[in-house]
């Protein structure tokens, strides 16, 4: 119940008329951070305790594009993050677009709205030799790569110094599932 009261909220606010100001913020945004997926759900060492902060993709090239209160946002990891004792490799790609109410005083924003994230496992498949118990066994690892397509809402802040842009979006996803999950994304970038 009180996912969908979030929701809800969320959905107000996004439709709420904001004093975004007017010409200073159109222009095409190009940055870079990390993203960090499945929040305190990702077990860290032998110990299996859940670490707060989960799989890092770093560094997450963003690009996305102001125009009046919308701003559609882009983000890659650069580089695949490597699956232990695996030839596989996973990165993330994402797409949202959030509804950005401010005022004109104020240099910070707050952001509203959905996305979607696309997880890609890829490799060179091939042999690897990997634990099986107390013994190791060599598996055959296909050549392919997979996609997981998963929707969410976004919530976030946004600072803008001059040119420069800082931006912090808390997403989640399996809103009305059993897999919940929390994202984490942070970055800084330039507006040109």
């Amino acid at each position: 119940m009180q996912t969908l009261r979030l929701l809800l909220l969320f959905s107000l606010l996004a439709m709420a008329p904001a004093g975004a100001r007017a010409e200073s913020a159109r222009g095409f945004y190009a940055g870079g951070g990390f993203f960090s997926a499945n929040l305190a759900k990702i077990a860290a060492g032998e110990s299996g305790s859940r670490s707060i902060i989960g799989d890092v993709y770093f560094p997450e090239i963003s690009l996305g594009y102001r125009f009046g209160a919308w701003f559609p946002l882009f983000g890659y990891s650069l580089f695949g993050k490597s699956f232990p004792e695996s030839t596989k490799r996973r990165g993330i790609l994402r797409l949202q677009v959030p509804y950005v109410f401010s005022r004109d005083d104020s240099p910070w924003e707050w952001k509203a709205g959905l996305g979607c994230l696309i997880h890609r496992i890829y490799g060179d498949g091939g042999a690897t030799d990997l634990a099986n118990g107390s013994n190791r066994q060599t598996y055959y690892v296909p050549g392919e790569g997979s996609n997981a397509r998963i929707l969410y809402a976004v919530g976030g802040a946004g600072y803008q110094a001059g040119r420069l842009r800082y931006d912090l979006d808390l997403m989640f996803s399996g809103v009305l599932s059993t897999r919940r999950a929390f994202h984490l994304a942070a970055g800084a970038g330039y507006v040109f």
